[in-house]
């Protein structure tokens, strides 16, 4: 009886740990192909380098453009912005997501009613169609507070949708 659940802990512990030999071969053939060149680059990497960087501008110069204060980011799929010169948003709960709420179509954690940026991100959403991410989550408890005036916009997206948003953001008859 007790050889059972050692050789259950036994299985647990080192499956877990390998990968089909299938697997790793197909893994180690894209990484090499990746090397090589790709559409008129020298690799694949260069490739999407260079086409998220593009997507990167693209945004970058649609919030610069509105009373966002974006700033240019070195790496990841994020451009953070500062979001406190955009008068247009009270930091409250809006009113149109207050009347979804209160008609039982929509449910918010109630330990974000009261945060900026979670009510900026709301609030962008239902005004203009164009959803951030709020970042307060991604810092400790004792520094939440740091990330409540600002936002961040996801650039890993396809050229229709970047076109989108420009289109709502910049060409809509209430500027942001």
């Amino acid at each position: 009886m007790l050889i059972m659940p050692f050789l259950s802990a036994l299985g647990e512990q080192h499956i877990v740990f390998c990968v089909s030999n299938p697997t790793q071969e197909a893994a180690a053939e894209a990484l090499e192909a990746a090397e090589k060149p790709f559409e008129g680059f020298s690799s694949y990497y260069e490739y999407v380098t260079d086409k998220f960087n593009k997507k990167k501008d693209k945004l970058l110069d649609i919030l610069r453009r509105t009373s966002l204060v974006p700033m240019d980011p070195e790496g990841g799929l994020f451009i953070m912005c500062n979001t406190t010169d955009v008068t247009a948003f009270v930091d409250k709960l809006p009113e149109k997501e207050e009347e979804i709420i209160s008609a039982g179509k929509l449910e918010i954690d109630p330990s974000t009613r009261n945060l900026r940026d979670y009510n900026f991100c709301r609030w962008l959403t239902m005004e203009y169609g164009v959803t951030p991410i709020p970042p307060s989550p991604f810092y400790c408890e004792q520094h939440a507070e740091l990330g409540r005036n600002f936002a961040r916009f996801a650039f890993c997206k396809q050229d229709d949708v970047l076109e989108e948003v420009r289109r709502i953001l910049l060409g809509s008859n209430k500027p942001l």
